[in-house]
């Protein structure tokens, strides 16, 4: 225990003496910084997105319209009514595929959830559609396919929790 204390100061010490505080203005941007800031709906995505109408393995889905979606940088909060709460998991949209891929991970005891998707984002209106197996490749669900396609609107400021 009394060595890990000084291999931390050692490091702290280091780094402080170093010069080391971060990325310099003349590195470049790490990887997933720079694939984000160039493509204009990983920033147009950001925010919270209310759901207007949804459907579930071929038939409307009125137990998810109000729920509420909030898009961070790499995290996507879910207000869901059924769980009386939030949901985070991570997501990733992908702008250069046609159409347009949506992923998200999750990991819920005892197992982890991958669900492959599609999006569509038009102004004030975001279109998702995604399954868990394979990706869907337009918007709609099937009986049988137990696909989720909702329709999002974006929330009003005093909509947001």
């Amino acid at each position: 225990m009394r060595y890990g204390f000084i291999v931390v100061t050692v490091v702290i010490s280091l780094l402080s003496t170093s010069g080391c505080s971060g990325p310099s203005a003349d590195s470049p941007p790490d990887p997933e910084t720079a694939k984000r800031d160039s493509h204009a709906d990983y920033k147009d995505i950001m925010g919270t997105w209310q759901i207007v109408s949804s459907e579930w393995d071929g038939s409307p889905y009125k137990e998810a319209i109000g729920n509420r979606f909030t898009f961070r940088e790499i995290k996507l909060d879910a207000w869901i009514k059924n769980l009386g709460g939030n949901l985070v998991v991570d997501y990733e949209i992908d702008p250069t595929k046609t159409p347009k891929h949506f992923d998200v991970r999750a990991s819920y005891e005892p197992r982890r959830t991958h669900l492959r998707g599609i999006y569509e984002l038009a102004g004030d209106t975001l279109r998702l559609c995604f399954r868990e197996r394979e990706r869907p490749t337009e918007f709609k669900t099937t009986q049988g396919n137990f696909g989720r396609y909702h329709v999002f609107k974006r929330a009003a400021e005093e909509d947001t929790r």
